[in-house]
């Protein structure tokens, strides 16, 4: 089941890369390291909220940060789009924190 720990400790590197900016690679790669090592924890990402993070999942992979993109990747500014719009519906249900990101 998930939960507003695991989902807030899984969205720490994408809550940074909006509020502060930087690597927007790298913090889609520690989100990937956070989630395989809440996952041998246990943790579970069913229930409530597993679309919104499908949706961050979809959109970390398709992210592409060099010219010569294919049609099926997306920029930078679409990656924070995408993101930004999942978090928003983690929020609605109550599974992510109230940090500064829109």
């Amino acid at each position: 089941m998930i939960t507003r720990d695991t989902v807030d400790q899984l969205l720490e590197p994408i809550y940074e890369w909006l509020l502060r900016g930087g690597d927007a690679w790298q913090a889609g790669d520690r989100y990937w390291l956070i989630r395989r090592s809440l996952m041998d924890e246990g943790a579970s990402f069913e229930g409530p909220g597993w679309n919104f993070l499908s949706d961050i999942d979809v959109a970390i992979d398709s992210y592409s940060p060099g010219d010569g993109r294919t049609p099926y990747q997306i920029d930078e500014a679409q990656l924070r789009r995408e993101v930004t719009l999942a978090i928003e519906g983690l929020r609605s249900l109550g599974l992510a924190g109230s940090s500064e990101v829109d």
